[in-house]
């Protein structure tokens, strides 16, 4: 789970102290603007062995042509760096090709299925009051398994690859953007967040 000042989103390690999210998250926490690098300030709070742990965010880098339409785009993707290694943790894999229409796919995070509580956040309720939640469907088909919450949260296909990025809920559209079509930012500002 990632917590920033302006809410609560779900990311996904993808390097030892990297997390994939989606870029309107960010942006809720650094103001907008079209800056694509910078601090933030937040945790990374994720659970292992049923011990909830947390790291401090160091740096973001997210990308600008997302914020146009955050909520409803293919683009909507950041890029965080860690404070520190969270212990125990592997990184996620990330898919070389989009998802196809059919493909078996699993979404994970905080309001899925569940979006009735979208605006926990506003309420100061804090990280251990929130369970992780899977939704299993189709990619392309008519059921829609994400809410808010979910956003920057991890689309795994059977490969356990993740494939795609929560961009908007139920409420927003169902919006997912492809790791695949986002690759090649993805890989350089992993090398510029690992400097």
């Amino acid at each position: 789970m990632l917590q920033v000042p302006g809410g609560m989103c779900t990311a996904t390690l993808i390097r030892p102290r990297i997390v994939l999210t989606a870029s309107h998250c960010v942006f809720e926490d650094v103001g907008g603007g079209h800056d694509s690098r910078g601090t933030i300030s937040g945790s990374f709070t994720y659970r292992l062995d049923g011990v909830d742990s947390e790291v401090a965010l160091d740096r973001y880098s997210r990308k600008r042509d997302a914020m146009s339409n955050a909520f409803q785009s293919a683009t909507d993707v950041a890029l965080v760096r860690l404070k520190e290694e969270p212990r125990g943790l592997t990184p996620a894999s990330l898919a070389s090709r989009s998802p196809r229409r059919g493909d078996a796919m699993t979404a994970f995070g905080y309001g899925t299925n569940d979006c009735g509580t979208w605006d926990f956040w506003k309420i100061g309720t804090t990280s251990t009051a929130f369970t992780k939640r899977r939704g299993d469907y189709r990619w392309g088909g008519p059921v829609y398994v994400t809410c808010p919450g979910d956003s920057g949260g991890p689309h795994f296909g059977t490969d356990g690859a993740v494939y795609a990025v929560t961009s908007g809920g139920r409420v927003f559209g169902n919006v997912s953007a492809s790791v695949a079509a986002n690759a090649d930012w993805i890989r350089t500002e992993i090398v510029e967040l690992e400097r």
